[in-house]
């Protein structure tokens, strides 16, 4: 007979933190990446069947079925378009999120995930992980460009690459964002990080089963990305560490990669989103939502590498909510046409 609540026998999605990140478990993380192998070419010249399927959190806004179909066509036909590749997306199911998160919970106990997650995961109620996050944003400002950084500062009394201000800048609005976004309701009474809930609304945790999982190789969810872990880019860090979608590796589909693209920062009519991000044309809202699919699909199919600065393309990541600005961008835009960097693994 098990006690109900260990790491072992819990019927619950695993906790991690920094006791789960130790040097055994590093080694094995170590050798495991190392034996991901590296991303083969994709020829544009094959036609690809994506599988697709919708992992749910009911507490919060959905799609209709007939949404759902009209969005997965305006997917394949924005690839086509975009990025040369003749595709097809093929519904597999829907599974509720929670159900989704504890079927994996054999994945988040491998050693090797053990550390991934408890690592880079921020628990941000600990004195410990604030000055981890303060560290995290401090490396993300040194390491970016000031013709980048000035993109996302709307602070004027910032004229120049000042690191302790600009650092204390990122710090002070990603605490407000964070706190703000975690209090956003559902169905009345429903808080966003509520038990359970915010484990499954972390890119660690997504990573991780992203990694292992046979079941489809695009994911997408009415949910949210919205965690705080040591390794944010800075257009996350800009947006209280909201992601809009990730591409992580694979070991066991034909892309040797898999996608979960999340809803809620686009469909939402909280008051949060309504700030941070206005409103999306009625009309624009699946070409908008695609546009970022397109972005995810251009690391799994082409490989791309993240970009910020480039000019219109749907590789530069948006600065922060405005979807619909970002979206127009490059539509209005002279398509960049240049290089774009690829990646070996993601």
């Amino acid at each position: 007979m098990c006690i109900v609540f260990s790491l072992v026998c819990s019927r619950e999605i695993p906790v991690m933190g920094k006791k789960n990140a130790t040097r055994e478990n590093k080694e094995k993380w170590e050798k495991f990446y190392d034996s991901v192998p590296e991303l083969k070419y994709l020829s544009p010249n094959v036609r690809y069947e994506i599988r697709v399927k919708r992992i749910i959190d009911s507490r919060f806004d959905n799609f209709s079925e007939e949404k759902y179909q009209a969005l997965y066509k305006q997917i394949s036909d924005d690839i086509g378009y975009y990025l040369g590749y003749n595709v097809s997306l093929k519904d597999v199911g829907s599974e509720d999120i929670i159900h989704f998160f504890r079927k994996q919970r054999k994945v988040f106990k491998q050693p090797w995930f053990q550390y991934m997650i408890g690592q880079h995961f921020l628990h941000l109620d600990r004195d410990e992980d604030r000055r981890r996050l303060h560290k995290t944003i401090e490396k993300a400002v040194t390491d970016t460009p000031w013709e980048i950084l000035k993109l996302y500062i709307t602070d004027k009394e910032i004229k120049n690459k000042d690191i302790p201000a600009i650092t204390e800048y990122f710090y002070s609005r990603f605490l407000t964002k964070y706190s703000a976004i975690g209090n956003i309701k559902g169905n009345v009474k429903y808080i966003l990080r509520q038990g359970e809930y915010e484990l499954t609304q972390h890119y660690t945790y997504w990573s991780a089963a992203l990694y292992a999982t046979s079941e489809a190789d695009l994911f997408i969810t009415n949910s949210i990305i919205a965690g705080a872990d040591d390794q944010m880019p800075l257009y996350v860090i800009n947006r209280g560490g909201i992601t809009s979608g990730i591409t992580e590796n694979n070991l066991h589909n034909k892309f040797q990669g898999a996608i979960v693209l999340t809803l809620m920062p686009f469909i939402s009519g909280d008051s949060y989103f309504n700030s941070a991000r206005g409103n999306i044309y009625d009309s624009l809202l699946l070409p908008v939502i695609s546009m970022m699919a397109v972005h995810e699909f251009g690391h799994l199919l082409h490989r791309y590498d993240e970009y910020y600065d480039l000019p219109a393309t749907p590789q530069n990541a948006p600065v922060d909510l405005k979807y619909q600005d970002w979206y127009q961008h490059i539509i209005d835009g002279k398509m960049y046409s240049g290089p774009i960097r690829t990646l070996k693994k993601y």
